[in-house]
């Protein structure tokens, strides 16, 4: 196989000369993209070749430790065989009684003698049991001792005795030796080491050798050093010397040649004998210096090749250019699509991220809608593994499905969070989150299919849904299914405004809207799968936090007083039971007399603060009641019970006996009237407050009405 090199320059010098009889044109890019992985390679292994060069400088020291530190030993036991040797020879030659003047004189004239045969001095003169070293008495107690033993007994003691001397003459072996590695190239030095407490902390190491900064030799180091990045070098150092007694970081440090700060990449090993950690390193920017020289060397080879190929190519065949073209321009083309299909992948990732946080505020925003979607996926999934459709499209309807109302992040918090029905007007603005869901997704290339599902999921089969007023055949087919389950869940689903039906009550309706709202095709392999699968529990309580809790005061509560208002009734009434679990039997109507009087006199601010004073009186006497404000100073109370409650009373809880305000108090029980909407209790109620305020009907307690 032709060289990577090789090929690409006959390619670009076999299309250059076939030019001039118009075969072919050059990719221009080409060359660049063999430059880039040329480049990249030359980088990748030259920094392999640093890391083995540093690895090695310092290996290099250790195997110098080691040879200068066992010469030493050997050194050390030759003069102590040859002095013990003469020692031997003198003391055996020498009468018992002399010895000790003897070994006295031999120590004074050599220094070296005079340290290894301390310990036998003093074992031989200055024991207890023998003769010192000034005593020139004759002594036969020395004549006893065995030459042999007192000898191997002198080797034994100096050799312990020597081993710190032993260690410092090489360390500073090997110290000399770095200075001469740093001698001979400049740009390369070694700097040790000698740590002390290998915990770390302050003082943990002290700097021993370093030939390009001498001025720091002798100094204490601390594992809480920092670089100009904020790492922590001596940290790493001992912890990669602790964990497995070498190791290999990057920090950043100044060059030796000015005080540029760059980083470099280090290389550590310990050297346990002297405790010293022995490093080298290099700056990883000089490497991109040796790739470009490297590179510039390439495209002086490339040219050769070239000029090269050229004169060759005159004599190939037009075939040859062309096929050595399309298959470097094959694969090049393959590796552009393997790095655009990254960058796909990581631009759905980003995309998907976004996504699912604008859908967290939507959520956030409306409870309903968080359980809604996850309820429709699962719904959606079901059916269309049922229908037969692939995992890709049901992977893709899943996530339309979760998606499918993310365009409410652009519907007022007014309409999307009312807990009503809506008007006219607010349902045309509401629909308009289908066109935004739509434009926020269609411009995102990996979500163009979920866009046009999702814009469709409120179309129907027979062309009367919305936007596009769509039918049939014009629906995706996925569409189909998210259209169904959406109405699926939204009729088993139970809202503050209307009650939930059951599981079969839902497929019937589903049935019965075959061909007109719902695709008959999706009506019948839906309906099997409804019945088969248990409905996915949906929370219905809608006072389950203080968010829930502020919702309903926006739209059911009076600002003034905080009392329910009269909207609220028709939620109470109508979904009476059902709304919260609770049952209402009784209500009262307190009708207010001479309050606009009380207005007049005292002005409409006192007027405001003694209705909230009497709104907070009936709440704190009826804690268990729903109490409304209604037309203006009158009052509603529902009770769960029937309770006994009398004008006189109620007067004098409200404190308004010295005030010049009448009320009245009306009795209405809601199971003996039978009351199921707000009409019929509209009609009760205006009854009574007419008969209140009309002067020639007394005020009185009405029961049975």
């Amino acid at each position: 196989m032709i060289n990577l090199h090789l090929r690409k320059s006959l390619l670009f010098g076999l299309i250059v000369f076939s030019f001039c009889i118009s075969i072919l044109y050059l990719d221009n890019r080409s060359e660049d993209f063999v430059i880039d992985k040329q480049k990249q390679l030359i980088s990748e292994n030259l920094f392999k070749l640093k890391k083995e060069h540093i690895t090695d400088l310092v290996s290099s020291v250790h195997i110098a430790a080691e040879a200068s530190l066992k010469r030493e030993y050997q050194k050390q036991q030759t003069n102590l065989q040859t002095h013990s040797q003469q020692f031997k020879l003198v003391l055996n030659n020498t009468p018992a009684h002399q010895r000790c003047q003897v070994l006295q004189a031999l120590a004074a004239d050599d220094d070296e003698f005079q340290y290894q045969l301390t310990q036998s001095g003093q074992a031989l003169c200055q024991s207890s049991h023998k003769p010192s070293l000034q005593s020139t008495k004759p002594d036969n107690t020395l004549a006893e001792v065995s030459i042999n033993t007192a000898i191997a007994d002198d080797m034994q003691m100096t050799l312990s005795l020597l081993q710190p001397q032993v260690i410092n003459e090489a360390k500073k072996r090997i110290a000399a030796f770095i200075r001469i590695i740093k001698l001979q190239n400049p740009e390369t030095y070694v700097w040790v080491n000698e740590v002390i407490n290998y915990a770390g902390g302050e003082g943990f190491a002290i700097r021993k050798v370093h030939p390009s900064l001498p001025e720091t030799e002798g100094l204490l180091l601390s594992t809480l050093t920092q670089d100009i990045k904020g790492n922590y070098p001596f940290q790493m150092e001992l912890d990669g010397i602790n964990a497995q007694g070498e190791v290999y970081f990057e920090y950043y440090f100044k060059r030796n040649t000015n005080d540029e700060i760059v980083k470099k990449l280090t290389y550590a090993k310990l050297y346990k004998p002297f405790d010293w950690i022995i490093a080298t390193g290099v700056y990883v920017d000089d490497l991109e210096l040796v790739v470009d020289q490297e590179i510039n060397k390439l495209m002086v080879e490339l040219n050769f090749y070239n000029n090269l190929v050229a004169i060759i190519a005159i004599f190939l065949s037009v075939l040859l250019v062309i096929c050595l073209y399309v298959i470097e321009r094959n694969a090049l083309k393959s590796k552009e699509r393997e790095l655009a299909l990254k960058h796909k992948q990581q631009d759905v990732k980003n995309y998907r991220q976004v996504l699912s946080s604008m859908l967290d505020l939507v959520e956030r925003r409306d409870s309903y809608t968080a359980g809604h979607t996850r309820r429709v996926a699962q719904y959606s999934v079901m059916i269309a593994k049922e229908m037969g459709f692939s995992n890709a499209d049901v992977e893709i309807l899943y996530e339309s499905a979760i998606m499918h109302d993310i365009g409410k992040i652009s519907t007022p918090d007014s309409i999307l969070l009312k807990p009503s029905k809506l008007t006219p007007q607010e349902y045309k603005i509401i629909q308009q989150h289908l066109d935004s869901g739509y434009k926020l997704l269609v411009s995102i290339k990996a979500f163009k299919k979920h866009a046009e599902i999702i814009r469709c999921h409120h179309e129907h089969y027979d062309g009367t849904g919305y936007p596009r007023g769509l039918k049939g055949k014009q629906i995706c087919p996925l569409s189909h299914i998210l259209i169904l389950v959406d109405a699926f869940d939204a009729i088993t689903s139970k809202r503050i405004y209307k009650m939930s039906k059951s599981k079969q009550e839902a497929i019937a309706e589903i049935k019965a809207l075959a061909g007109t709202q719902f695709c008959p095709k999706t009506v019948k392999a839906a309906v099997p799968v409804l019945e088969s699968t248990n409905l996915i529990p949906v929370d219905h309580n809608y006072l389950k936090d203080e968010f829930e809790e502020a919702r309903l005061a926006y739209y059911y509560k009076d600002p003034l007083t905080g009392l329910y208002n009269y909207r609220y009734l028709e939620h109470v009434i109508s979904l009476n039971e059902e709304l919260f679990g609770k049952h209402y039997h009784c209500c009262y109507v307190i009708s207010l007399f001479n309050f606009g009087q009380y207005n007049k006199s005292h002005g409409w601010l006192e007027g405001d603060k003694k209705l909230t004073f009497i709104a907070n009186k009936l709440t704190a006497f009826l804690p268990e009641s729903l109490i409304f404000r209604v037309f203006g100073d009158d009052f509603l109370i529902l009770t769960l019970e029937h309770i006994e409650l009398d004008a006189k009373s109620l007067i004098a809880q409200l404190e308004l006996e010295n005030l010049n305000i009448e009320l009245a108090l009306d009795h209405i029980n809601i199971d003996q009237q039978q009351i199921r909407n707000l009409t019929q209790f509209t009609e009760i109620i205006n009854k009574i407050v007419n008969k209140n305020t009309c002067p020639h009907m007394p005020s009185s307690s009405v029961s049975g009405l």
